[in-house]
């Protein structure tokens, strides 16, 4: 299965090519630097037929278990189910996600899952008992969007019984991938059901008695956790895609590129988003001079799918009120301000949000790891402001997101042994990381070599230009 994503024009390449033709762009030939006839005998010295720089192959750097090394490597084809090796993580940086997403939901954090227990129980007691209408009122909220869910009905709508099956079932006995998919759609339907959004099932505000008293409900949960909108931080967001959906071929602007929108295979449990996706989605690579935050993660080789996810915070906004509501554990070193509920300990709740979020969204191509990232840090960064505890906060950059998430994945990953061997699934995902980083350290140390020589062959050029002037006149 193809999940390559596409980073520049139709046949786009990897990173090296971007800067290559960025270094051509940047360090094009200025105007002729000036010479005296006392220095032509220096400048002929200069004059050269061509100049190159010799490629060189990355190589794996060296490791003090180099048999263990190669060991956890291969357990990656095991941890992912057979669909992904290592060397085709290491190699795209998308599948890289891919793989993340399924050693994580494969081999879970105990202490993560306890929480998420937790949340499945407090949701069983808001909704088992409520009337069908209610429920599929709240599945309206997401059934249009969300990856997992609970089935669909013939008209394509979240299937209520599906949903009754899911709050009746004992979460210790279900696979992580459904409980994980479930608590998602439920959390993102309460989230997206609390700001009224237009996108959510018609209708999008309570019509009946029994919808208005579980708004409120919904409400409730969510609005002392609610935050700024992410575009408020991130405030290009909205204007970085050509279009939402576009088809192959389409005439889109210059200074734009397109990545793939293909999910990930599924597993037993899920279900395909309602609408079938388009191949590609378009992005400007510049906010007028400036490089957009897709641009930039871009040039950085970091997957993009769509924005800065909006939709995380409002997930974490649901979550957060059932985790606090399930526990009442507050976290008594910081101060939230005044709020009409207690609040979650900002260390659980970031990994009950990163097992939710992170290998849902991107495996459902809804957003890459830095996008889901960056509105989980949103969600935490705006509750510091609204306590006074930090200014309003700046953009992150794509590249400490995307280090964020992956300690996230490390967080929420198992750390005990593998039956069999000596090192856990977590220490297996902490070894392809470190792979990825050394040979993102390699490459861009090759990127800056070339760079380098393109400048050198600049100046060749320029000082071999003015030598011949002057040896002709």
């Amino acid at each position: 299965m193809n999940i390559f994503p596409i980073f520049t024009a139709k046949d786009a390449a990897i990173e090296t090519s971007n800067y290559a033709s960025a270094s051509k762009r940047i360090y094009a030939p200025n105007v002729a630097t000036v010479a005296t006839p006392s220095i032509m005998s220096w400048l002929q010295s200069f004059i050269s037929h061509g100049s190159s720089s010799s490629a060189t192959a990355i190589s794996m750097l060296a490791h003090p278990d180099p048999v263990k090394h190669k060991n956890m490597l291969e357990k990656v084809s095991t941890l992912t189910g057979g669909e992904i090796s290592a060397e085709e993580a290491l190699n795209n940086p998308l599948k890289f996600e891919h793989a993340s997403a399924r050693i994580a939901l494969g081999h879970p954090d105990q202490d993560v899952l306890e929480d998420l227990y937790l949340v499945h129980s407090h949701m069983k007691n808001m909704y088992r008992m409520a009337p069908p209408e209610v429920k599929d009122y709240l599945l309206g909220g997401s059934d249009k969007m969300a990856r997992g869910g609970f089935g669909m009905t013939p008209t394509g709508e979240g299937d209520v019984d599906a949903l009754d099956r899911f709050l009746d079932a004992d979460p210790r006995t279900l696979p992580a991938h459904e409980l994980v998919s479930g608590i998602e759609t439920i959390c993102t339907a309460e989230g997206y059901r609390s700001i009224g959004a237009n996108w959510t099932r018609e209708p999008t505000q309570p019509k009946t008695p029994d919808q208005r008293t579980i708004q409120n409900s919904i409400n409730a949960l969510t609005a002392s956790n609610r935050t700024y909108s992410i575009g408020e931080v991130y405030q290009s967001r909205g204007g970085d895609d050509v279009a939402c959906k576009v088809a192959d071929g389409t005439n889109v602007p210059g200074g734009h590129f397109r990545v793939m929108d293909e999910p990930d295979t599924f597993l037993p449990g899920e279900r395909p988003p309602l609408a079938p996706v388009s191949d590609y989605r378009y992005f400007r690579q510049f906010d007028g001079e400036r490089e957009s935050w897709v641009g930039e993660a871009e040039r950085k080789n970091i997957p993009v799918r769509a924005h800065t996810s909006g939709t995380a915070p409002l997930t974490m906004s649901a979550l957060d009120g059932h985790l606090s509501g399930a526990t009442g554990n507050t976290a008594p070193s910081q101060r939230w301000g005044d709020r009409s509920m207690t609040r979650t300990d900002p260390v659980r709740l970031e990994q009950a949000a990163a097992m939710t979020a992170l290998p849902t969204f991107v495996r459902g191509s809804y957003h890459t790891n830095a996008e889901t990232q960056a509105g989980i840090k949103h969600y935490h960064d705006m509750h510091r402001y609204s306590a006074h505890e930090s200014d309003w906060p700046a953009p992150t950059k794509p590249r400490d997101l995307q280090k964020l998430a992956n300690n996230n994945l490390l967080a929420i990953t198992s750390d005990k042994n593998l039956p069999g061997e000596n090192f856990s699934a977590r220490d297996v995902m902490n070894e392809l990381q470190n792979e990825q980083y050394d040979r993102r350290k390699t490459q861009s140390r090759l990127v800056k070599q070339e760079q380098q020589q393109a400048r050198h062959d600049v100046r060749i050029a320029t000082v071999n230009t003015t030598a011949r002037r002057f040896i002709e006149e």
